[in-house]
């Protein structure tokens, strides 16, 4: 058996040198923002290239046109700012991307297996922010949208999907959690604007205690509808012209309240 040594003084300042070089890069890139052509950063991949990606403890930046920033592994990040930006915090474990811009994107555990506590924002009109969607085991995740005909997914299209929040304001807006999926429970969607949606654990199986809120004129609200064994879902409109679903059109029903606004429409099962 043998023995391993105690890391040397200088790896240990080393380490300590690349963390403090990375923080400087991360400082510059952000502060950067309003320079012209592509910025980056990467950190744990060091330096990877003039898109970002990074691994292995994560992190990547961005920002400028036509920025992508990545970021896979455990502690993850990613973050990119600018008009047509994407940032993607792929894989599971604390993942994080923010994605600032006109029809900007952010993904976090997107597409993962064993995918929870993400989070994932997009600001800027025609935004998209997926946070545990088209995933296995997806829970816990947090999905922002903001600005007008913006999309916020949360543990959608995913199987075992509960606990996610998924936010969308602005006008046109959507939000979904827990939405197309297969034991979905405990979800919460939120929609405050004009002519916006919220849909909570809507065409699903298996699909519990979930709430769905749309404020704002002609709004919709859909909570637990066009599901299968769906139960105890709330859906609330509240606007003029607004609309509410709480599992209607479902199999195995009970439980459901929906509250809309002035010349309403309410369905119940």
């Amino acid at each position: 058996m043998t023995e391993q040594s105690a890391p040397s003084p200088r790896k240990l300042a080393g380490g300590a040198l690349l963390g403090a070089v990375a923080s400087g890069l991360a400082v510059t890139a952000l502060c950067s923002a309003g320079t012209a052509g592509a910025t980056c950063a990467s950190i744990s991949g060091i330096g990877n290239s003039g898109g970002c990606t990074s691994t292995p403890n994560s992190f990547a930046i961005g920002i400028g046109s036509n920025t992508t920033a990545t970021a896979t592994g455990l502690f993850n990040g990613a973050i990119a700012s600018g008009a047509k930006s994407e940032a993607i915090a792929t894989g599971g474990n604390f993942n994080i991307a923010i994605a600032t811009g006109i029809g900007s994107i952010a993904h976090s555990g997107f597409k993962s297996t064993n995918s929870n506590y993400n989070t994932a924002t997009a600001l800027g009109a025609n935004s998209t922010a997926n946070a545990g969607s088209n995933s296995t085991s997806s829970s816990a995740n947090t999905a922002t949208a903001t600005g007008a005909n913006s999309l916020a997914r949360a543990g959608s299209d995913s199987t075992d999907s509960s606990y996610n929040v998924a936010l969308a304001s602005g006008t046109g807006s959507i939000a979904g959690a827990g939405r197309n999926s297969i034991n979905s429970n405990y979800n919460i969607a939120t929609a405050p604007g004009v002519k916006s949606t919220a849909r909570a654990g809507s065409d699903s199986t298996n699909s519990n205690y979930n709430l769905a809120t749309a404020l704002g004129s002609n709004s919709t609200a859909g909570a637990g509808r066009n599901s299968i064994n769906t139960s105890n879902n709330v859906a609330t409109a509240l606007g003029v012209n607004s609309l509410a679903h709480a599992g209607n059109n479902v199999s195995g029903v009970g439980g459901f309240t929906a509250i809309a606004g002035p010349n309403q429409t309410v369905n119940n099962p």
